[in-house]
């Protein structure tokens, strides 16, 4: 390559440095390498090859470098938007997380704990949902599992306190066995589903939070 050659491939270096950082990192060698290539076939063709591709270069690089700046700003305000709504959108399930678990503390724990004696299966199983539920306030990804966990064994607790709760009749029935185990089975199933769910929700903004969190670190 020619003196004449290396002092344009390097003028057209320093233009390229014009573009968005981006799109420079991820171009910019590829462009030097290609119009180094053309102005070596231009420069074999003749001097009118080689003005021809100098003013083409030069009328078309700032109309390109213009629209890929305006490109990447038209990306960045996309971003900007769309993490504000992602960080709404948390700040809306984390809201939903924490009120459904007061309210659960609140309606639903404190009152149906009451009647237990000391040392039930199901106010342990109440007491540890009320903990884990604290601990989700703070550990959203701990205290949702610490929740399913909970919820299950509230739920096991009920079943087993509701069947063992009916008792044996003077008068046998039959398929009475089954109908209990029925009906524990619902009861059970309408004290864990609401606290497996909380514990999935906070679960959710957890992850989420976490993975909005790796993002701005990148």
């Amino acid at each position: 390559m020619s003196g004449v050659a290396r002092l344009l491939v390097g003028m057209y270096a320093r233009l390229l440095r014009l573009y968005p950082r981006r799109f420079y990192a991820t171009f910019g060698a590829e462009m030097r390498q290609v119009f180094a290539q053309a102005l070596d076939e231009a420069r074999r063709e003749g001097f009118t090859s080689l003005a021809t591709l100098c003013c083409r270069e030069l009328r078309d690089l700032p109309g390109s470098i213009v629209r890929e700046h305006t490109v990447e700003k038209e990306k960045e305000a996309a971003m900007a938007l769309w993490s504000g709504e992602d960080e709404r959108r948390l700040r809306g399930l984390r809201l939903l997380a924490r009120g459904w678990g007061v309210l659960l503390c609140a309606v639903i724990l404190v009152p149906v704990a009451s009647p237990y004696p000391p040392h039930n299966p199901a106010l342990t199983a109440l007491l540890l949902v009320t903990h884990s539920v604290v601990i989700a306030w703070f550990r959203e990804v701990l205290g949702g599992r610490l929740l399913i966990v909970s919820g299950l064994l509230l739920g096991a607790a009920a079943m087993l306190g509701t069947i063992s709760t009916a008792g044996v009749p003077s008068v046998p029935v039959p398929g009475r066995d089954l109908l209990i185990a029925g009906w524990g089975g619902l009861v059970g199933l309408l004290f864990a589903a609401p606290v497996v769910a909380l514990g999935g929700l906070f679960l959710r903004v957890g992850r989420r939070a976490e993975g909005q969190a790796a993002a701005g670190e990148a």
